[in-house]
């Protein structure tokens, strides 16, 4: 059996599975299992050093992952794109020399 639980359950939350079973023979019986929630809570930050960069100086990314929660997290990829030398130029704000 699979169970689906709509919304959003926060890591090491307490669920409690419950089945009742009922025949005539037994009458109706209950059991319940608690079962604890481990979710993966995954965070990602981009930090350039150097800022400002001048023109042909070389520029260096730091890209940090962390999982804060309490499974692991699997097939996890993080893809970053560079601007061209066109597109970095016409978006920097520092003013042109004199």
């Amino acid at each position: 059996m699979v169970v689906t639980a709509d919304g959003v359950i926060a890591d090491l939350a307490q669920l409690t599975n419950f089945v009742t079973m009922t025949s005539v023979e037994t009458g109706s019986l209950t059991a319940s299992v608690p079962v604890t929630v481990h979710a993966v809570d995954l965070a990602v930050s981009k930090v350039v050093a150097g800022d400002p960069a001048l023109a042909g100086d070389p520029i260096t990314y730091t890209i940090t992952l962390i999982n804060a929660g309490h499974a692991d997290a699997g097939n996890v990829r993080i893809t970053t794109r560079c601007l061209s030398a066109s597109s970095a130029a016409a978006s920097s704000s520092r003013p042109a020399p004199a």
